[in-house]
């Protein structure tokens, strides 16, 4: 976290390590923030003196419990209170707003049916207004106002649009609030034998509604699944045609990833119990069967024939994320990696397990890409990015001679890169440089010959204020 002089002048450092926005005491003497400690599987709220020191934790959530806080704390206008969301998994109710003293005690909890991010005290902090996301609507975020100390919360918007973020003002009279449109497209053409920086991709937007693509994949029969803003699946033609529902409409996913011949797919379900499980789908049959029961099991990759899957266990008894390799079928799973771990992928000849690791914490962490062979054993390779350097959404190559990850290539526009396992300087595949801006997601058929990518606009946002509720 940075200082800089409203009208202008040098940033200078003053908290390192951060997961939020920070909230400022009303004499503006001290602040509250966040900082998560994936190696420890710890969620921290922290309290600090506005120049930095003094620094010292007042609250923590251990992720074996699959707690753990979510979005930016508030600090109340009253001084005494602050809130804080957390994600509550494997629960009736998906979210709370834990209110506590700046010392930590914790006063009030207000028990949600839904993911709770960005609350916002109103001045005489007789309630706060939140950012909820709700399963009947897909998960997506709404403003909702919850009283204070008591009474049952209630919607302020209702429509198609997300939002993100609040600040009320001093008198309590308005809000504003980041209202989204999400707009994401899907794109593909054809790929090269060769991969380098001057493919030009000559791709062809193939999908007609408004938000989708969050998630694609090639089916061994050449099809494509996707995912929409909603986390409702699909598969669709090769070129975007005949787009149906992958499973029945009430079933809602994060991502959606092929999983061996034909029209096979691993699904990362988001249960009537509140968690994030892998579920095993065959079109053909229509089987749909159960793989993992964890609290939050995710970034499902199988091997070419689909008889097995790497996943991510976010949230395992310790609360230290895991990556798992197991039976297709289901079973007991076999542990490849531990620690600050993330986005398991397979090669595409089934031999090799690609991830990311993070060591340490603040100024002396490490970002590293590790490959090791599926059956397990010591890295084979570990190629180090600086920790400036962004990344997301880890993939190999169709010929598996590299690694290939989003990253922002300049502001906000991202693009993708691929880094050779071979060593030297990661190449950048993607040139974009307008809107759409944004790399959702992208996948090489199982041929390597069909290329498909999801772009999103970042200009449908909007600041908007809200008043007269009061």
């Amino acid at each position: 976290m940075y200082s800089v002089p409203a009208l202008g002048g040098a940033s200078r450092q003053i908290v390192t390590d951060v997961a939020s926005a920070v909230s400022f005491s009303p004499d503006g003497k001290r602040m509250a923030y966040r900082r998560d400690l994936g190696d420890k599987g710890e969620s921290q709220l922290l309290v600090a003196n506005a120049d930095g020191s003094g620094e010292r934790v007042i609250f923590t959530r251990r992720r074996n419990s699959a707690t753990f806080f979510n979005g930016d704390p508030s600090w109340s206008a009253t001084g005494d209170l602050i809130a804080v969301c957390t994600i509550n998994l494997g629960q009736k109710n998906l979210g709370s707003i834990v209110v506590m003293t700046p010392e930590g005690k914790a006063v009030k909890t207000f028990d949600l049916p839904m993911v709770v991010d960005s609350a916002a005290w109103i001045p005489d902090a007789s309630g706060l207004f939140f950012v909820g996301a709700a399963r009947a609507n897909g998960f997506v975020d709404q403003v909702w106002f919850q009283p204070y100390p008591a009474g049952e919360p209630f919607k302020i918007s209702n429509d198609l649009n997300s939002y993100n973020s609040l600040s009320v003002t001093a008198d309590g009279k308005s809000f504003v609030t980041t209202q989204q449109r999400p707009q994401a497209t899907i794109y593909a053409g054809d790929s090269p034998a060769t991969l380098n920086n001057k493919v030009d991709w000559k791709l062809t937007p193939i999908s007609n509604e408004q938000a989708t693509g969050y998630a694609v994949a090639w089916t061994g029969d050449g099809k494509l699944l996707q995912r929409d803003f909603a986390t409702r699946p699909y598969i669709t033609g090769a070129d975007g045609s005949n787009r149906s529902h992958l499973v029945q409409s009430d079933v809602l996913v994060t991502s959606v990833n092929a999983c061996g011949p034909g029209d096979s797919a691993v699904l990362d379900l988001i249960t009537e119990g509140n968690t994030l499980q892998l579920w095993r789908f065959n079109a053909a049959t229509g089987e749909f069967k159960q793989v993992t029961s964890g609290k939050l099991d995710q970034y499902a990759s199988c091997t070419p024939d689909g008889k097995s899957m790497v996943y991510q266990d976010t949230a395992p008894a310790d609360g230290v994320a895991r990556i798992y390799k197991v039976s297709a079928a289901g079973g007991e799973p076999a542990e490849l990696a531990r620690g600050n771990v993330t986005t398991p992928v397979v090669s595409p000849d089934g031999k090799f397990v690609a991830y990311g690791r993070f060591e340490g914490q603040g100024a002396s962490a490490k970002s590293k890409l590790v490959v090791e062979k599926l059956e397990g054993g010591p890295p084979v390779h570990e190629i180090e990015l600086p920790m400036t350097y962004n990344w997301s959404q880890l993939g190999w190559t169709p010929d598996g001679s590299a690694l290939v990850y989003v990253h922002n290539t300049s502001g906000n526009i991202t693009n993708l890169y691929m880094q050779p396992l071979s060593g030297g300087e990661p190449m950048q595949l993607t040139h974009f440089d307008s809107e759409p801006a944004v790399v959702l997601a992208y996948a090489w058929s199982r041929d390597g010959k069909k290329f498909a990518i999801t772009r999103a606009r970042y200009a449908d946002t909007d600041v908007v204020m809200f008043s007269g509720f009061r």
